[in-house]
């Protein structure tokens, strides 16, 4: 394949891809965030997320929330991250409670919770 083939090839793809984010904005909302202080004068945030998205359901397009939970340290690097699967159903009040520094819980309107804790570089998470 020649060089300028090449080129034209890779620029359709672009802008394709830029045609595709133009019209399918996501919109992401913060619903939650805490901040627990590290004992080395650092500080780990955990950070819920919100943005619409839309999955098959046998021959309709269903949109709906999903949520993702991302623990970060130093200023924003992700040590961390679980999605929860789409959800039908508006929620409207994410909960974050974070009693030791290796383990936390985030509700989502008291009906789904989710409980992550990590040592060694290992993050487990829990659906309770």
């Amino acid at each position: 394949m020649s060089k300028p083939k090449l080129i034209l090839g890779g620029l359709a793809v672009v802008f394709v891809i830029a045609i595709y984010v133009a019209e399918n904005p996501r919109e992401i909302t913060v619903m939650a965030k805490a901040e627990k202080p590290a004992s080395t004068h650092d500080s780990y945030v955990v950070t819920v997320k919100r943005w619409r998205d839309y999955h098959r359901g046998g021959r309709y397009k269903r949109y709906g929330d999903v949520f993702g939970i991302e623990l970060s340290h130093r200023g924003g690097i992700p040590v961390a991250a679980y999605e929860v699967e789409p959800t039908i159903m508006p929620i409207t009040n994410v909960v974050i409670t974070w009693p030791a520094l290796e383990e936390f819980r985030v509700a989502f309107d008291k009906k789904v919770t989710i409980k992550c804790s990590w040592g060694d570089g290992k993050a487990i998470w829990e659906r309770e």
